[in-house]
């Protein structure tokens, strides 16, 4: 049983969602999405996320940040696997949720499986985007011969 857990702030989620939620159809195991909003702007897509799935939208009635969101989030959950995805990444392969629940029994904390777009955001998004493109989206490979890198 697996709750997926994504803190947003003003992001379009549909295609992430809708990703999400294709691939839960195939997965032998109960699955939810819960979206922790925090503060948005963005309302519009509420009732399209809602529609699409297994899926709860919390929205914080002020901004709370990424930290405070993310355990909200944890403890909204209704299963013990969390995962944890960022509103700006994509699962690199449609079988991203089965392959993480293969995996989940051999490290307490797994990472990767996700790529961000190509495109460049909006320059306000810009130094996220670059971070997690050259930090976080590393293939398998760049992280079995690196398993660990320092933040400064």
């Amino acid at each position: 049983m697996l709750s997926i857990l994504i803190p947003t702030f003003n992001d379009d989620l549909r295609p992430l969602v809708q990703n999400l939620c294709h691939q839960i159809q195939s997965l032998e195991t109960a699955a939810e999405i819960i979206i922790g909003d925090d503060h948005s702007d963005l309302q519009d897509t509420d009732k399209t996320l809602e529609n699409l799935g297994p899926v709860t939208l919390i929205r914080n009635s002020q901004n709370l940040g990424r930290t405070t969101t993310r355990q909200l989030l944890a403890e909204k959950a209704n299963f013990e696997t969390l995962l944890f995805l960022d509103a700006d990444v994509m699962p690199a392969q449609n079988d991203f949720l089965s392959r993480y629940l293969s995996t989940k029994s051999k490290a307490p904390v797994i990472f990767g499986g996700i790529r961000y777009a190509d495109q460049k955001p909006k320059k306000s998004l810009l130094l996220r985007w670059v971070y997690g493109k050259n930090r976080e989206a590393k293939t398998a490979r760049e992280r079995r011969d690196n398993p660990h890198f320092i933040i400064s």
